[in-house]
């Protein structure tokens, strides 16, 4: 299984299959208030739209299932998981979640599964006490502990960090992320930040917004067209504003 799709052949889906979690983020957009959990009859329905799109469209899918967190509904998670392993449509498909449910059961079911290809897991700074303060207490301990069961079974790990006004200033700082991925064992490649994308921040001083038009074309010289680059710099306009 190859672990890209190339971008022109690739249609990407991201599921939330449950709005419910057992964390209460300071950072997170969902309300507190979640709505009712699909039955696995009608999360298959969804599944079935799915695999009509990607036929039709001609493209191959990749998805991620996240919530909420996903593994508060492990019996319809991995039902699913096992439904697009059997499904041609989908080249892959990974995990994203909080990893606080994570237990030695659930890693050796994960490395029966054919098309994962990740488990992305967050963290919000490079050490305990940034972290707590964004995700709550005890979180940080419990990320890197689902990290180390998954690296020990042959598992692909990355980390995400949600950057907010919580934790930018630490962030940019290249050097976190290094003791990170090196203490948690996930490659530092596999240490996910948007922190290169953020305006650079200096101490005291105004936010330099960098120029998305020319870091896209540079980036994706031809997945992006020039009106999609266009409402984008519209949105960061507008952002740059309420700053």
């Amino acid at each position: 299984m190859s672990s890209e799709l190339n971008a022109t052949d690739e249609f990407y889906f991201q599921w939330h299959i449950t709005e419910r979690c057992n964390k209460h983020c300071r950072h997170c957009y969902q309300n507190g208030h979640p709505t009712e959990d699909l039955p696995l009859a009608k999360l298959g329905l969804v599944l079935d739209r799915m695999e009509e799109a990607l036929v039709k469209w001609d493209r191959q899918g990749s998805l991620s299932f996240t919530g909420g967190e996903p593994f508060i509904c492990q019996a319809e998670l991995f039902a699913l998981m096992d439904r697009v392993d059997q499904i041609p449509s989908f080249a892959y498909y990974d995990i994203l979640t909080n990893g606080s449910l994570i237990s030695d059961d659930i890693v050796a079911a994960l490395k029966n599964l054919r098309k994962l290809r990740r488990v992305q897991v967050s963290l919000e700074g490079p050490n305990q006490e940034i972290n707590d303060a964004i995700r709550g207490d005890g979180s940080y301990q419990e990320t890197l502990d689902a990290i180390r069961k998954m690296k020990k079974q042959g598992l692909t790990v990355s980390v995400m960090t949600t950057v907010s006004r919580f934790n930018y200033q630490d962030i940019p700082n290249t050097r976190s992320c290094w003791r990170l991925a090196e203490y948690s064992g996930v490659p530092p490649e596999k240490v996910l930040s948007i922190a290169g994308h953020l305006p650079r921040i200096h101490d005291g001083g105004p936010l330099e917004w960098p120029e998305f038009g020319e870091y896209a074309r540079r980036k994706y010289p031809k997945e992006l067209d020039k009106d999609l680059v266009t409402v984008i710099e519209d949105l960061i306009e507008h952002r740059r504003q309420k700053v």
